[in-house]
């Protein structure tokens, strides 16, 4: 009786990976260059998608701020997000591959926009990363609902 063993395929020469290659004629945007996106998550789930998308886009904002919560009658300090379930990540959106992978990720819901996510306009971002600080201290103040910095009275 004989013995047939198969032996591996022979390896083929690629060419080196050269980063200035345009994947499908599309153009290679520079990180800063690449849109923002919102990103809906489950409830309580915005660290763990956060830190899972560190590895797949090129820059993740979630702005989260320390708070005290008392829980069975002892204080637990935790971190918080300020936009409950939302989060914010730079990529290309014309990117199939990495499109799925992020929908596939544990925790994500949906995308702002849809099945092709509306990229956010840099001045949004801009102004929540000026309104919180990187401590997520507020470094200017938010009015309240009904509350109007210069009331006008009625009547004027």
């Amino acid at each position: 009786m004989t013995l047939l063993t198969l032996a591996p395929p022979p390896a083929v020469a690629r060419p080196p990976f050269d980063p200035t290659d345009a994947p499908l004629g599309r153009p290679n945007l520079s990180p800063l260059l690449e849109p923002w996106h919102a990103i809906r998550t489950r409830s309580s789930y915005e660290l763990l998608v956060a830190n899972a998308l560190v590895t797949l886009v090129s820059e993740v904002y979630c702005p989260r701020y320390p708070a005290t919560y008392l829980h069975r009658n002892r204080r637990v300090a935790r971190v918080v997000p300020y936009l409950s379930t939302y989060l914010f990540a730079r990529w290309d959106a014309l990117d199939a591959h990495l499109w799925h992978a992020l929908r596939a990720l544990p925790g994500v819901s949906s995308f702002l926009g849809g099945a092709v996510p509306d990229p956010v306009p840099n001045q949004e971002i801009d102004a929540l990363r000026a309104l919180i600080g990187p401590d997520g201290e507020l470094v200017s103040s938010i009015p309240q609902h009904g509350h109007h910095p210069n009331p006008t009275p009625l009547g004027s």
